[in-house]
Parts: structure tokens; C-alpha cells; sequence
């Protein structure tokens, strides 16, 4: 994974050789963990421009103290940017439900239930939106870890990659 690899294995770089334009969204700074840097290195997108983050609201803090823009005005920029006759392929990054996260009014970790139920919300105002515009969409989620919501007897609230029976 982190090492140059055939260009026929990078997605955005393929869809670009067919004619789709190809953008980069991110709700987050992209800095932590040097994750920008990685997309570009060993991701294929470094062609692919980061759709800007200038001016959008703050929905929350990250675990790690940065900003994470509001997903929903970053998804309405990101629209704006579709042009029906020309085809797109976008490489979105959100960390809205990443463990650790906080709340903008005060220093607690941003309940569960609220990040989850923002996301989900955000997540349908982008189908009706694009529903009403009649372009021809797929969307491909991929999950990475998330939070465990409540813990159980085997491992506490918070921990991941270890999943419960």
C-alpha cells in the first residue's frame, strides 16, 4: 500500500484517463498523520484538486484538536462543482464519527448518537439533492474502523479494530 504500484491500480488516475474530472474532498485538514501527503503519494489523486475549505462552518473539534468542517455545507460546495454534461469521480474523507471527537461549545467528547444522526442527515441531503438534479450517480461508502458505541464485557466504549462476537 505504500509503496509505487502500476497506474492501472489507481482509481482516480483511470477514471481521469477516461475523461472524468477528478476531485479531492476532505472535512478535515488532511494533516494528521501526514494523510494529504499519503493520497498524493500513494494514493493517485496528487492530479486531483482539493475542493476548498475556505470559509465553511466548523461542525466540531477532532480527536487530535484540529478542525472538521461541516459535512453538509462542504457536500453543497462540492455540488456546485458538478457539471451534468461532464462526468466526475470524487475521493471524499470524513472523520465526523472518528472516536475522540468534540464538541465545539465545550471540551467533551461529541456524543455518539448526535455525530451519528448529523452524518446520517447529511448523508440523505446529498441523495435528495442529487435525486432532484437527475445526474446519473453511484456512490461507493467505504467504512473504515469507527467507534465502538457502547462497549460490552470483552472491550470498553471507544475501542476498535477488535470487533465483539
Amino acid at each position: 500500500m505504500f509503496e509505487p504500484t502500476s497506474s492501472d491500480c489507481y482509481l482516480m488516475k483511470s477514471m481521469s484517463g477516461i475523461g472524468f474530472k477528478t476531485q479531492l474532498m476532505l472535512d478535515h485538514s488532511g494533516n494528521y498523520g501526514n494523510m494529504l501527503r499519503d493520497l498524493n503519494a500513494f494514493g493517485g489523486v496528487k492530479d486531483s484538486p482539493l475542493i476548498s475549505q475556505a470559509d465553511l462552518p466548523v461542525a466540531m473539534k477532532s480527536f487530535y484538536g484540529g478542525e472538521i468542517f461541516d459535512d453538509r455545507s462542504l457536500l453543497e460546495r462540492w455540488m456546485k462543482t458538478l457539471n451534468k454534461s461532464s462526468p466526475s469521480v470524487t475521493y471524499f474523507n470524513t472523520i465526523a464519527l472518528h472516536d475522540g471527537n468534540r464538541l465545539l461549545s465545550e471540551d467533551k467528547i461529541m456524543p455518539f448518537h448526535q455525530a451519528a444522526k448529523k452524518l446520517l442527515d447529511d448523508v440523505n441531503y446529498l441523495f435528495d439533492a442529487l435525486e432532484r438534479s437527475k445526474r446519473k450517480t453511484m456512490i461507493v461508502f467505504i467504512g473504515e474502523h469507527g467507534r465502538n458505541y457502547a462497549g460490552d464485557a470483552i472491550q470498553f466504549s471507544g475501542l476498535r479494530d477488535i470487533p465483539s462476537p
